[in-house]
């Protein structure tokens, strides 16, 4: 793990790493929409991709795909954490691109407040909360996926925060 921030917070708050079958529900619908659908590392259930295309289409809730991906990818290792709220953010403040991109803003409420207007951030349900993804292998941040869960969250009072990681 190159990124010892991140490296930082999972050994704090007990971070522990597993097989991906045994991660909780919300954080394997997460990295298997990560994996399978934004990144296209893994595949998707074959009645599930478009013979025209080749690209994915989600023609049912994502979660019934779920036990397909266990039996394909139940025994990748994933790391899984859970971080309060307000060190979170503050971590995300000292990232190196917000301090270069964003050097007027002096806490996370204010980039917050900046992300909300950019428009486009969806409602996430709080009954089971997907994690964000942490960077464990760059240095200069600390979200690797999950911006618009952490904003949400943030904006809905969640006091902590569900992580998963790459180990």
């Amino acid at each position: 793990m190159k990124n010892r921030r991140s490296r930082k917070l999972i050994e704090s708050f007990g971070g522990r790493v597993m097989a991906f079958r045994n991660l909780p529900i919300p954080a394997q619908l997460a990295m298997a929409w990560y994996m399978a659908v934004d990144g296209e590392a893994w595949e998707l259930p074959p009645e599930h991709v478009s013979d025209e295309t080749g690209l994915p289409e989600i023609t049912r809730d994502f979660s019934e795909m779920l036990p397909w991906f266990i039996k394909k990818y139940g025994n990748k290792r994933f790391g899984y954490v859970e971080i309060p709220m307000e060190v979170l953010t503050k971590q995300v403040m000292r990232d190196q691109w917000m301090k270069e991109d964003m050097p007027n803003l002096k806490d996370f409420e204010q980039y917050h407040r900046w992300y909300v207007r950019q428009g486009g951030m969806p409602d996430h349900p709080l009954t089971d909360l997907w994690p964000v993804i942490l960077s464990t292998n760059y240095e200069e941040e600390t979200l690797e996926d999950g911006w618009h869960r952490l904003h949400d969250y943030y904006r809905k009072s969640v006091e902590i925060v569900p992580a998963v990681y790459f180990p």
